[in-house]
């Protein structure tokens, strides 16, 4: 089951809610992401939250559409972000998308990015999403399906990912090591509609992106 979390981040194009919901996901908002699924004319399936952020007149609206709401104190010691995450674990969601991750706090894009790994390490499938941007963790393999003519980015996210292979780019990596500080397998492009990249060791960050 997929599990769409839209953040407090920036978001611009507000179709892409709908468009990373699948038939059976849920919805889940946190905080000030409320005023995007509301922008959006969707109704969360929780709302969670310290809710310093989102708007007042948004909060009473769904607060009278029957949805379920969860709120934590300002001082807490998980991100909002975080805590849609456990919601949408405790849903039982193997696939999760987070929107609205990024932005003008780059403290936070950073930890929202390392959130994912705790997730590659339970076998759930986790990506975070923006207008620009497709960013999901490898430490095994990663099918890269419709994507030709984008630019894509492999960081480690551990200090040495080993054994890289990809197929399907304008640069092919053939059992390459890569080490943190490295800028070697920045900006690549994908040259087919059906690519992948696989990993022996390590964790990579992959970065799916546009101009």
């Amino acid at each position: 089951m997929r599990a769409v979390i839209v953040s407090g981040g920036k978001l611009e194009d507000i179709d892409l809610i709908n468009r990373c919901m699948s038939e059976g996901s849920k919805l889940i908002a946190c905080d000030s992401g409320l005023n995007y699924i509301y922008r959006a004319k969707l109704k969360p399936d929780i709302i969670l939250g310290d809710f310093d952020s989102v708007d007042d007149e948004v909060l009473d609206y769904y607060k009278k559409s029957g949805s379920e709401i969860i709120t934590y104190p300002v001082k807490k010691d998980s991100t909002d972000t975080e805590l849609g995450i456990f919601a949408a674990e405790k849903m039982g969601a193997d696939d999760i998308i987070i929107l609205a991750a990024s932005g003008t706090r780059l403290d936070h894009t950073i930890a929202n990015i390392q959130m994912l790994l705790p997730l590659l390490k339970k076998g759930t499938r986790a990506r975070l999403i923006d207008e620009h941007n497709i960013v999901e963790l490898v430490n095994d393999k990663l099918a890269i399906n419709n994507k030709k003519g984008s630019y894509i980015s492999f960081l480690p996210l551990t200090e040495r990912v080993c054994g890289i292979c990809s197929k399907g780019l304008e640069y092919p990596l053939n059992n390459t090591d890569i080490e943190v500080g490295t800028s070697l397998t920045v900006s690549n492009v994908v040259t087919s509609e059906s690519a992948y990249v696989s990993v022996k060791s390590g964790v990579l960050i992959s970065i799916i992106a546009r101009d």
